[in-house]
């Protein structure tokens, strides 16, 4: 009988760690496949589009491309594609560039197909009217909350937060309330992440204290702020979470903090934890 020849598989000695070598290689190729797929311009494009903000309403080429990070030749051939597009408009007299209304339509695909939105606007009108305050549903982008749905009070706090407004999570009642909801480790970590500094002179600052915070919303169900983020204003949060438990966005009600009383936050806080159950699974 003829021997049958190893392959070269077979012949192959297996080394100590080789499993683990493969993984780490496998980690790598992954990464660098991700690497690849990126598109460096488009990536650029959101970076010019996001240099314009209500600080920096219009914007010539050479800060464009300070903004964005880019050298002026990326900038410029960006600039005139969403000029194009119509994304970009130039006014002829300045040579200043500002974003149009055809933005707010890429903004626009998100708030029309989010499940989370559509459900929540009834439980948002509902909430303003037993309250007779301002209610936002917001949700969290990495270190910050975005108010993503909003019903406004008859005496308004703030008119500059409208939809799209971002504000940091970790001096928000909605972004504390989310954070509880997150396993202690992945909320630290955005602690860690997050730039810590005073927007008030009550802003609470210490990472040691924001925890405890964060712990006391996950024992009582809901969160507070007061005159944290902005001056005369008072929050009390509570996280929409999905079937497993985890945060999905959170609802909020915003009051002048020079009116608000004792019995308000209790009746706010029964409501708000109400609203976010029903809004929950």
């Amino acid at each position: 009988m003829a021997k049958s020849t190893p392959n070269k598989a077979t012949m192959k000695k297996v080394q100590p760690g080789s499993n683990a070598k493969a993984k780490a290689e496998g980690a790598a190729d992954e990464r660098g496949t991700q690497g690849r797929l990126m598109l460096g311009t488009l990536e650029k494009s959101l970076r010019v589009l996001s240099a314009f903000d209500k600080h920096q309403p219009n914007l010539g080429l050479l800060k464009i491309a300070a903004a964005a990070n880019i050298d002026v030749s990326s900038a410029q051939r960006i600039v005139h594609t969403l000029t194009q597009l119509g994304y970009l408009d130039k006014n002829k007299d300045t040579k200043q560039y500002s974003v149009t209304v055809k933005c707010l339509s890429i903004g626009l695909h998100f708030l029309s197909t989010n499940s989370l939105i559509d459900k929540a606007n009834p439980y948002l009108v509902h909430l303003s009217q037993e309250t007779d305050e301002t209610i936002n549903l917001t949700m969290l982008d990495d270190v910050d909350v975005v108010i993503v749905a909003r019903v406004l009070s008859r005496h308004i706090l703030n008119t500059s937060a409208v939809i799209g407004t971002r504000m940091p999570a970790f001096c928000t009642a909605p972004g504390i309330a989310i954070l509880s909801k997150l396993p202690e480790a992945d909320a630290a970590k955005i602690l860690d992440r997050s730039d810590l500094r005073a927007y008030t002179k009550r802003t609470v600052t210490d990472r040691r204290q924001i925890m405890a915070k964060i712990r006391k919303a996950a024992r009582d169900g809901y969160a507070t702020a007061f005159e944290e983020f902005m001056q005369n204003d008072a929050s009390i949060a509570a996280a929409i979470v999905d079937a497993e438990g985890m945060p999905q966005g959170a609802v909020n009600i915003a009051a002048p903090y020079a009116t608000l009383k004792d019995a308000d936050t209790v009746r706010f806080s029964a409501l708000v934890t109400r609203a976010a159950a029903a809004m929950s699974g």
